[in-house]
């Protein structure tokens, strides 16, 4: 029961990433749901759109016409590809009285974390999501490459309970 960062989605899609071999062996040899957030829907399409030219050599893009049509195939394929739940957004605001401002209770939940994993603010979100989906007993792990929560790896796993696999 993996929660997927958005670089192991993009690894799992598309045989060219460095990576994509140990996506596939990780994600293939369990038999479990895999879980994604909103915000890696977002992720996936700011770097496609970033990095375009790396993901569009598969696609037959005669048809489409904008850039924005070609975005959505790539998201739409690699989304596909894994096969993943993606983890609704239950719209929550919660107060943070020290700076007497409502928060979106996700972003409420990354202030909190912030301290104690610090990690980019990007890379507290997902943990923020991952952390949600695990009080609900649906993931125990996320699934990521990305350096900065291999490095911080202790510090996830002792204050979430969430394990890094990568």
């Amino acid at each position: 029961m993996y929660y997927v960062d958005t670089n192991a989605v993009l690894d799992y899609a598309f045989e060219v990433r460095a990576r994509h071999e140990r996506a596939k062996e990780l994600i293939d040899e369990t038999e479990e749901v895999c879980y994604i957030s909103s915000f890696v829907v977002l992720e996936l399409s700011c770097v496609i759109s970033r990095e375009i030219e790396d993901f569009s050599y598969q696609f037959d893009f005669e048809r489409a016409t904008t850039q924005e049509i070609k975005v959505k195939v790539i998201v739409k394929y690699a989304i596909r590809k894994l096969a993943p739940i993606i983890s609704p957004d239950n719209v929550k605001i919660k107060r943070l009285a020290e700076f007497n401002v409502k928060v979106f209770d996700k972003y409420f939940e990354a202030i909190r974390l912030a301290p104690t994993i610090m990690l980019p603010s990007r890379d507290t979100l997902h943990v923020a999501y991952a952390k949600e989906l695990k009080k609900d007993g649906k993931i125990k792990y996320i699934l990521t490459f990305d350096s900065h929560f291999i490095k911080k790896k202790d510090l996830i796993e002792s204050n979430t309970g969430i394990k890094i696999i990568n």
